[in-house]
């Protein structure tokens, strides 16, 4: 368990680091305001996504800001899917209850499709930011997203909380 130890406070740090520089990003892409930022464009009406979208193509500034949560988001999922995939096949190898085993191996699978969704909805904005593309609604991304992540550690959080 030293080896999880170690890999989860490298995680822990590279992780907060990345957050940090997001967050500050994420500032200048909404310019101060929080109802045009990078997180507010995933969870708002179609209409409302378009309007922040205009919002930051008038920009230089704000559009180079996207761009840049998009490659550090990029970062961010190679961290955190890499994380959980070694954490879930930790607790794999070592777990004992045959029941718990085949259900972390559902959650890998989770954390895999959190991981590819979340890059076709990163792709997605770039190429809006870029290009004349009319933004479509991509609340549907963020919802799948996050569910496939809780399906993901829900067996992890079991398994550490009932390790033998």
């Amino acid at each position: 368990m030293k080896l999880s130890l170690i890999i989860t406070v490298i995680t822990l740090i590279i992780s907060t680091a990345l957050i940090y520089f997001l967050s500050l990003q994420n500032k200048i892409a909404g310019s101060g305001d929080k109802s045009k930022s990078y997180f507010a464009f995933n969870w708002k009406s179609v209409s409302y996504s378009r309007d922040i979208m205009q919002y930051w193509k008038n920009d230089s500034k704000r559009t180079k800001a996207i761009k840049n949560i998009v490659y550090l988001d990029y970062a961010f999922m190679i961290i955190y899917s890499s994380y959980f995939c070694f954490m879930l096949f930790q607790q794999h190898a070592h777990q004992s209850r045959t029941w718990l085993k085949h259900w972390l191996i559902a959650g890998l699978f989770g954390i895999i499709l959190c991981l590819l969704t979340d890059a076709i909805q990163d792709y997605k904005i770039y190429r809006y930011i870029v290009s004349n593309d009319i933004v479509n609604e991509m609340r549907g991304y963020t919802y799948f997203k996050w569910s496939c992540f809780l399906f993901g550690i829900i067996p992890l959080i079991i398994s550490v909380l009932m390790s033998d």
